[in-house]
C-alpha cells in the first residue's frame, strides 16, 4: 500500500468534520467500553459503573472536541484542563492510584482510536486518517494527563498531611501523656497498638527529608503492626514493638518496653538517650542506662560548670602548659590510671607523667588518689570536650 504523507496532504476538514460527528453520535459506546476496561483496574474495582462515566463521558466529549475540530496545531479547549483535573482530584479523592489514573488515560486513547477505525471507509484516504488522528490524539492526551495528574497530587498531598498531622497529633498524646484515661483506648486503636502489650518509646533526629522515610521504616520494619512513630518537634518519636536487630549508623534514643500507662516516663528517658548519645558521638539504639554517667553529664549543666570551674579552669588560664597537663590527665584516665600506659601514649618518661599529674594536684588542692575525685575529673574533663565540641 502506498503510504500517505500527512504533512504534504493534510486531511480535509469536511472529513475531521464527519469522522467528529460519527465518533459524538457513538460516544455512549465508546464510553461504555473505556468504563469497562477501567473497572479492571486494581484501584478501581471497588467503583461502580455509576461512579465512573460521567467523568469519563464528558472528558470523552472534550476530547473529540480537541482532537478533530482544530485543523491546526492541536491545543486543548479552554474547558479541558479543568475537566480534566477536577477528573484526577475526584479519582484521588475514591482511592485510584496515580499508576492507575496514568493507564486509564491509555484506555481512553486505544478504545477511541479502535472505534475510530471501524468509522473511517476503506479508502486511498484512511492511512493518512488514522495516522494524523493517532498524532493528535497523543497530544490532547499528553496534556490531558498533565492536568489530571496534577489534580490528582493535589488531592494526595492534602490527603497526606492531614493524616500526617492527625497521626502526630495521636502520637504525641499518647507519648506525653495528655490523653485522658477515658480515651486511651480510643487512641490506641486508631494507632493499632495493642493496649495489651509492652512497648519501647523511641526518639531519633533526621539530618534531611529522607531520612524521616527511613527512621520510620527502620522503626516500624515496614509495617504498621509493629508499631507507630510520628514527626515531632523535628525528631521521629513513636512507639515500637521491638527494637531494630541492625541499628546501623542512626542514632536512637530509646526506654522501654513498658506497658502503655509507663509510655510517658519511658519517652521523656529516651529523650534524654537521644540527647546524650548525640552529644557524646555514640550511634545505634541507646538507652539512659547505656549511656552510663554520660547522660548525666550531659544533661546536668549546673554540676558539669562547678567541675569545670573546679578541675578544668585553673589549668586552662595557665595557657598551653596548662592545657598540656589537662591533655595528660585526659589520657591517664582513658587508661584506666596506668602511668606506664600514658607515658607510652605521650611517649615521654613516667617520671614525666607523675611530674605533670602532681602539678594538676598541686593547683587544684585535689588529690587522685581519691576515687571520688577520679570521677569528678572525669566529669570535667568530659564536659570540656562537650563544650569543645558544641
Amino acid at each position: 500500500m502506498v503510504g500517505f504523507d500527512v504533512r504534504q496532504r493534510p486531511v480535509t476538514r469536511p472529513r475531521w468534520a464527519g469522522l467528529a460527528g460519527a465518533l459524538r453520535a457513538d460516544l455512549a459506546t465508546v464510553t461504555d467500553r473505556v468504563v469497562e476496561r477501567h473497572r479492571a483496574l486494581p484501584t478501581c474495582r471497588a467503583l461502580t459503573a455509576a461512579e465512573l462515566r460521567p467523568d469519563l463521558h464528558a472528558c470523552l466529549a472534550v476530547l473529540i472536541t480537541g482532537w478533530l475540530d482544530d485543523a491546526d496545531p492541536v491545543t486543548l479547549p479552554d474547558q479541558g484542563p479543568v475537566l480534566y483535573a477536577r477528573l484526577g482530584a475526584r479519582r484521588a479523592a475514591q482511592g485510584v492510584s496515580a499508576t492507575d489514573l496514568l493507564t486509564g488515560w491509555r484506555i481512553v486513547a486505544e478504545e477511541l482510536l479502535a472505534h475510530a477505525r471501524l468509522l473511517v471507509p476503506a479508502d486511498g484516504e484512511s492511512d493518512g486518517v488514522l495516522l494524523q488522528l493517532a498524532e493528535r490524539l497523543l497530544l490532547c492526551r499528553d496534556g490531558a494527563l498533565v492536568a489530571s495528574v496534577e489534580g490528582h497530587r493535589r488531592v494526595e498531598s492534602e490527603r497526606d498531611r492531614r493524616e500526617h498531622h492527625n497521626r502526630a497529633t495521636l502520637v504525641r498524646r499518647l507519648l506525653t501523656g495528655t490523653a485522658a484515661p477515658e480515651h486511651l483506648r480510643g487512641l490506641v486503636d486508631r494507632l493499632g497498638i495493642d493496649p495489651t502489650g509492652t512497648w519501647f518509646a523511641v526518639r531519633a533526629r533526621p539530618v534531611t527529608a529522607a531520612d524521616v522515610t527511613r527512621l520510620e521504616d527502620h522503626l516500624c520494619g515496614g509495617s504498621a503492626r509493629h508499631g507507630v512513630v510520628a514527626l515531632l518537634d523535628g525528631d521521629v518519636c513513636g512507639v515500637v514493638h521491638r527494637l531494630p536487630a541492625e541499628p546501623g549508623r542512626m542514632t536512637v534514643g530509646v526506654d522501654g518496653p513498658v506497658p502503655l500507662d509507663d509510655l510517658p516516663a519511658a519517652f521523656r528517658r529516651a529523650t534524654r538517650a537521644l540527647q546524650a548519645a548525640l552529644a557524646l558521638g555514640r550511634g545505634g539504639a541507646l538507652d539512659v542506662a547505656a549511656l552510663g554517667v554520660g547522660a548525666a553529664v550531659v544533661a546536668d549543666d549546673d554540676v558539669g560548670e562547678a567541675m569545670l570551674a573546679r578541675y578544668v579552669h585553673p589549668l586552662s588560664s595557665q595557657g598551653p602548659a596548662g592545657e598540656l597537663i589537662l591533655d595528660t590527665l585526659a589520657r591517664y584516665l582513658a587508661h584506666d590510671a596506668r602511668l606506664d600506659a600514658t607515658a607510652r601514649e605521650l611517649h615521654v618518661h613516667v617520671n614525666t607523667v607523675r611530674y605533670r599529674l602532681g602539678r594538676f594536684e598541686q593547683v587544684t588542692g585535689s588529690s587522685l588518689r581519691r576515687h571520688d575525685t577520679l570521677v569528678e575529673v572525669w566529669w570535667a574533663l568530659r564536659r570540656r570536650s562537650l563544650n569543645r565540641a558544641v
